[in-house]
């Protein structure tokens, strides 16, 4: 039998018995690349050596709590975030969290990156939990792992669970554009929430975020490096020593530059101009290494907070990419709008700045007319509205509610909002919670006699689309809409697709703006919402003009609506291929609701249209009188039917 003091003893002696004082910058020269291009080659930092000061400043000893890399791809910076996890677990055990953006790209880190080099250093891992060394790579053995003084936990930034769980003295957060801005609607900004787990550690902790940054507005390592001290590498010109930072000439007198021949890039004419007036030479390519190994980070701006240090390099620096490579990639982004983001984010290291790919709030805001929400408007010939439902969370059921947009539409497409209502409650039920608040508002609002104009005419919204989700929820939607009037399911997709024998009608010409698809006895409404939501942004775009009327699609707001209605109206990015995404997980309900008025819109004024020309065809019309019965014919006769009777 196996003696507690034997036991003991075997614990302790795994247990390191005196920590060497090494920094990760001793430590990285000693270890042996294990995978890549360079595997079994030892690791030299005259390689890259602008990577010396981030490892340098992720040591113990160093009083900088958090290192913040905003670099382009190709450049080294995961190789500081596998250093900087191996110090921590081989020389200076820790606990470690490294998060990364969902769960197959963490199994796929720790399989190929850390094993291997943990493997090479002799150190053993144990599933945290099991008793077994051999155990099988399956379950939570993948996330959580123990060594001798430490763990790790290898996380997805999707997951809450393994995002708040215990305390983490060393935080790796990789790739961190590629995270949710928001973790969810309870526990907020995801970075926040990670950042959270290292707090009992004070000034201890170490937290490390490096990522290739993505669009301007949305990017986590912008921001993260903005808060920072704003780190910039300045290297030597190999004639006269000024101190200089590697970039493209962009017509100054001096970077990167080069000729063309036979209408190309002549290879061997690149070379980088000195910024020094009195030097003005030429510094080939071969001189880069040597530039590299005399260069130093210099800070260009004040931390918000101490211990806060950020770097950023472009891929002019990197000894993975080429002059010739950057200079062909520079000259393909001035061409292509899709190729300039590419060289932006993965050459340059720096977030991409899109034309008009999201209207700016403060520009909308002045777009609010002088109506308060629920009054109907001069110009209004009918409504329509959308419905977004929220599920809310398990942990959390008040987050459950409705969200209405009640839209105005008039002639030359313009519109007014006129309310955007909440009805919080539970949504599983279509007898109970927020289904029977807004049946209840609705009724209500017949009542009353609908949304009343300043000389009392009054109007209800003539259809309804209730975005249907998936899951659960659906199925109580198309109960609800069973039961209601005028009010149908909606399902969005990012296009729609013309089918076998399918006609876009007069209205939505070539493009399949919405599809009417029976299912039971309800009829299911499919939108083409990228094709509503471009319409929006494109109408969003109009300026109000200081005369009246406005100008065709002008949308106009109550001035009462808040701004964190604009900001959901605006949370999406429209890329360049005319798709949108939401990357950051902001609240857009109003946008998807306003998405969902106009769609409601068309399917209603279509109907009109189908209605009136039978109506007509009965009454002894002919076929070509029927052919001027058109879509305005029917917005001025709504026009008429709903004409001012007393002057305001």
């Amino acid at each position: 039998m196996t003696s507690d003091f034997q036991i003991l003893s075997g614990a302790f002696a795994e247990r390191p018995t005196k920590r060497r004082n090494i920094s990760i910058v001793e430590y990285a020269e000693k270890t042996i690349i294990p995978t890549g291009k360079y595997r079994g080659v030892q690791f030299k930092h005259n390689r890259a050596p602008y990577l010396i000061e981030p490892l340098r400043l992720m040591s113990p000893e160093s009083p900088i709590q958090e290192v913040r890399l905003m670099f382009p791809a190709q450049s080294g910076k995961s190789t500081v975030g596998e250093l900087c996890t191996m110090f921590y677990i081989e020389e200076y055990p820790s606990e470690i969290l490294f998060v990364t953006s969902n769960e197959t790209a963490a199994i796929k880190w720790m399989h190929r990156r850390i094993e291997p080099r943990a493997t090479a250093a002799g150190i053993v891992f144990r599933s945290q939990g099991s008793e077994s060394k051999l155990t099988r790579r399956t379950g939570d053995t993948n996330y959580s792992k123990e060594f001798s003084g430490g763990n790790i936990d290898v996380a997805s930034a999707l997951s809450v669970a393994q995002l708040t769980s215990e305390s983490k003295r060393i935080i790796i957060a990789d790739e961190v554009d590629r995270y949710k801005l928001l973790l969810d609607s309870e526990q907020g900004l995801t970075w926040d929430v990670m950042y959270a787990r290292s707090q009992a550690w004070g000034d201890q902790k170490k937290i490390l975020a490096i990522s290739t940054p993505t669009i301007a507005t949305i990017s986590i390592i912008a921001a993260l490096y903005e808060e920072g001290d704003q780190r910039l590498y300045h290297v030597p010109c190999s004639h006269c020593g000024t101190m200089q930072l590697l970039d493209f000439s962009a017509g100054r007198g001096h970077g990167l530059h080069w000729e063309y021949k036979n209408g190309k890039i002549y290879k061997k004419s690149i070379s980088l101009i000195c910024e020094s007036p009195t030097c003005q030479k030429e510094i080939k390519e071969s001189s880069k290494n040597k530039m590299l190994n005399g260069g130093e980070w210099r800070a260009s701006a004040l931390p918000i907070k101490e211990g806060v240090a950020s770097f950023h390099i472009n891929g002019l620096y990197s000894p993975f990419l080429s002059w010739y490579d950057m200079a062909l990639a520079y000259e393909e982004a001035k061409t292509d709008p899709l190729k300039k983001q590419t060289f932006n984010n993965l050459k340059m290291g720096r977030p991409h700045r899109m034309s008009g790919s999201q209207p700016k709030v403060s520009k909308i805001i002045e777009n609010r007319g002088n109506y308060k929400s629920g009054a109907l408007p001069d110009g209004v010939l009918y409504l329509t509205a959308g419905v977004d439902v929220q599920e809310g969370s398990e942990t959390n059921e008040d987050r459950a509610r409705l969200e209405m947009t009640v839209l105005g539409i008039g002639k030359m497409n313009k519109t007014w909002v006129i309310e955007h209502r909440i009805f919080k409650g539970p949504v599983m039920d279509p007898y109970s919670g927020a289904w029977i608040a807004q049946n209840q508002y609705l009724l209500d609002l017949i009542a009353k006699g609908g949304y009343r104009r300043s000389d009392g005419f009054g109007m209800v919204p003539q259809i309804y689309f209730i975005d249907s989700g998936s899951g659960k929820v659906t199925d109580v939607v198309y109960q609800y809409c069973s039961e209601g009037v005028r009010m149908y399911p909606s399902k969005g997709f990012s296009q729609l697709k013309k089918r076998k024998k399918e006609a876009p009608d007069e209205m939505t010409g070539r493009v399949i703006r919405y599809r009417p698809v029976r299912i039971g006895n309800a009829v299911l409404y499919e939108v083409n919402v990228n094709y509503y939501k471009d319409s929006i942004y494109r109408r969003l775009a109009i300026p109000r003009q200081e005369i009246e009327p406005q100008r065709g699609g002008f949308i106009e707001f109550p001035y009462d609506l808040p701004e964190s209605y604009f900001d959901q109206l605006v949370a999406e990015e429209r890329r360049i291929d005319g798709t949108f995404h939401n990357p950051g997980g902001r609240r857009n309900e109003a946008l998807d609701c306003f998405a969902l008025c106009l769609a409601s819109s068309d399917v209603w004024l279509w109907s009109e249209l189908l209605n009136c020309r039978a109506t007509l065809k009965a009454q002894g019309y002919s076929a070509t009188e029927l052919q001027t019965v058109d879509l305005m014919y029917i917005l001025d006769n709504i026009e008429r039917a709903t004409r001012r009777k007393i002057s305001a």
